[in-house]
């Protein structure tokens, strides 16, 4: 016990559950909604229905179950304290702390930043804008955030010394997030797809999976199948359809080409045999890769909190400055690509929600749980520019 206390990495995570809690206090009041609303409608009458019946709810003129993760995070707090929506905020500005935290240590052990270095990234995270807003609202943007990065750094931990336990524990691990935003379920053969490639180009440095530990992966991806045709087994048995994702196969592939909302994307124009036109898809798809970089502070919650606060509008307009400025500085890091394995690994994780979400839905809200993973990169670039110019030590990429 007097080890935990001596360790100074105790008293930073420490700092950032307290400004988590200071945070909640100012915000919830101001940023929460006092109903209920949107999907999280879905997610609040699952989860108490979960808590208190222990039932899974399939609600009327849906062929499909919503994805369990967030609904059985929600249920938890329901069967502990009641049906309390404050307390559920509360809870994620914590799990924020919890993401601040591994920010620190993925910085401090995997980038080699100083103690004081490793705070900023954290730091960052716990005082950005659309983190504290989703903090205050009953979506899964900050539970999916706080779960992808608990996958980032076991994904660190796992390549430096696979075993059979880091096995199991990862495919547990992206079981869990997938089933709780399904976009997550191509990433591990992304990964996967990738580590090939780089073996067949003989890139020994970018290689995440190698021979010796392929074994280790596979073990992690039977685990991640057999829990997800389990949940699809019991999607089945409520609703007649085999269906581990959110949606049916045939809306999947629906979404994948041609869906569109009018808050996103123009409509798709039809021709007489009531397809969409190609042209105008592919032009969509496009134009979908750079809407999926907005900063979030043109939308509908930033209009309510104008009107509530119209002193807002300074503050938005300079969290867009810095929201560029940080994405710039993260996208300079693709330097280093061939100098740091981490940085690859980190930049193989955006690429993928990049491209899924550029066919799928490029709101900001979809961008958030990678934003972690930019400030982390914009920081590690900020102090290897600053490594020519200062006398102190920094991080390197070597």
């Amino acid at each position: 016990m007097n080890k935990i206390f001596k360790n100074l990495n105790f008293y930073i995570i420490a700092c950032f559950i307290l400004i988590s809690i200071i945070n909640a206090a100012i915000f919830i009041p101001i940023l929460s909604r006092p109903t209920v609303e949107s999907d999280s409608i879905y997610y609040d009458t699952i989860a108490l229905n979960l808590s208190e019946k222990y039932e899974y709810t399939k609600f009327k003129k849906q062929d499909f179950l919503i994805s369990p993760g967030y609904p059985f995070f929600l249920s938890l707090i329901y069967k502990i304290f009641g049906q309390n929506h404050i307390l559920v905020y509360y809870i994620q500005f914590l799990l924020l702390a919890g993401i601040s935290s591994i920010a620190y240590l993925i910085c401090k052990k995997y980038y080699k930043f100083k103690n004081w270095q490793a705070i900023i990234p954290g730091l960052i995270i716990i005082f950005w804008p659309y983190y504290i807003l989703h903090s205050s609202f009953l979506y899964t943007e900050i539970f999916y955030s706080f779960l992808l990065a608990i996958f980032a750094y076991f994904l660190f931990n796992y390549i430096d010394k696979p075993n059979y336990k880091k096995s199991v524990l990862l495919g547990v691990i992206i079981s869990i997030i997938t089933l709780t935003r399904p976009v997550f379920i191509l990433l591990p053969f992304w990964l996967l797809g990738f580590s090939f490639l780089f073996y067949l180009l003989k890139r020994k440095k970018q290689n995440i999976i190698n021979k010796k530990n392929l074994k280790f992966y596979i073990i992690s991806i039977f685990i991640f199948i057999t829990v997800l045709l389990s949940w699809g087994g019991f999607s089945y048995k409520k609703t007649g359809y085999f269906n581990p994702f959110v949606t049916s196969s045939v809306n999947l592939v629906f979404n994948l080409v041609i869906r569109h909302t009018d808050n996103v994307v123009p409509q798709i124009s039809y021709s007489e045999d009531n397809s969409p036109k190609l042209k105008q898809t592919i032009k969509t798809k496009f134009k979908n890769t750079y809407r999926f970089w907005k900063s979030g502070a043109a939308g509908t919650q930033a209009a309510e909190l104008i009107e509530k606060h119209p002193i807002a509008k300074y503050l938005i307009f300079f969290y867009r400055i810095i929201f560029y400025a940080i994405l710039g500085l993260a996208f300079s890091s693709l330097y280093y690509l061939n100098k740091n394995k981490y940085i690859l690994i980190i930049w193989l994780i955006i690429f993928y929600f990049w491209a899924v979400h550029s066919v799928l839905f490029p709101l900001p809200r979809y961008t958030l749980p990678i934003i972690q993973l930019i400030i982390i990169l914009a920081v590690f670039s900020f102090f290897e520019y600053k490594k020519q110019n200062a006398p102190w030590r920094v991080p390197t990429a070597e």
